[in-house]
């Protein structure tokens, strides 16, 4: 069976279906800092150094309701180091590593009396935590 149009909304209803908690995310603020030094250490090979910071405000709201989606603010530190060797040693040979290190600044979130009892976040639930990742790549130049 077909829900009827709703002619007010020009839409058609969910017909008793549960509908989605709106989580009330927002746009993020995100800032960025970085450096690069490249240091010659022989004739056609360089040494390159860099690192950088950033920031990420928070998406979403502190969670008081029955919900538990957690968006938290975050920055990340992060740092490279590559090579890059070319005539007259060889033709474009590139080494790189780099790694990371993100925090995720925490926070209390405190549950409103309504909430739920079966919730696993009542009444207060702390969320926080680090990640870290780490890669290299090497390329040719023909």
């Amino acid at each position: 069976m077909r829900c009827p149009l709703d002619v007010g909304r020009l839409d058609i209803p969910i017909c008793g279906a549960l509908k989605a908690i709106d989580p009330e995310f927002n746009d993020t603020v995100i800032a960025r800092a970085s450096f690069e030094a490249v240091f010659p250490l022989r004739a056609g090979l360089d040494l390159d150094l860099r690192t950088g910071y950033s920031f990420e405000s928070a998406p979403g709201p502190e969670q008081t309701g029955a919900t538990n989606l957690f968006a938290e603010a975050r920055s990340v530190l992060a740092f490279g180091v590559g090579t890059a060797v070319f005539k007259p040693l060889t033709k474009g040979v590139h080494l790189d590593a780099f790694g990371q290190v993100g925090f995720i600044h925490g926070r209390s979130h405190d549950k409103e009396p309504s909430a739920n009892g079966d919730n696993v976040g009542v009444t207060s639930i702390e969320t926080g935590g680090t990640m870290v990742a780490g890669g290299t790549t090497a390329g040719v130049a023909f």
